[in-house]
């Protein structure tokens, strides 16, 4: 099952919220509880925000190789080649 991005969104909003109310606990009271409490939430909202950016950077560079495939593959149209030469010009593409 994969996440959508607003329902990732909409838990990074949450735990932020409870990270504050946590940290606001922490300053009335001081009890290192809120503060675990807190740090736990902080950093679940981090790491969230760091999925969902690395999973922007890998759509990117998907969509991007996928041009340069596109490209390449309409510049070879009107050229015929060896199979030693389709092999070669497939490897070359699969390592971009």
């Amino acid at each position: 099952m994969v996440a959508e991005k607003k329902d990732i969104e909409k838990y990074i909003l949450e735990f932020d919220k409870k990270s504050e109310k946590a940290f606001s606990d922490y300053q009335e009271t001081g009890s290192p509880s809120y503060e675990r409490t807190y740090q736990k939430y902080k950093d679940l909202a981090e790491a969230l925000r760091v999925a969902l950016e690395n999973d922007d950077d890998r759509n990117c560079d998907r969509a991007r190789r996928v041009r340069n495939i596109r490209d390449y593959a309409e510049r070879l149209v009107d050229k015929a080649y060896t199979k030693d030469e389709v092999k070669n010009l497939l490897l070359e593409v699969s390592y971009w």
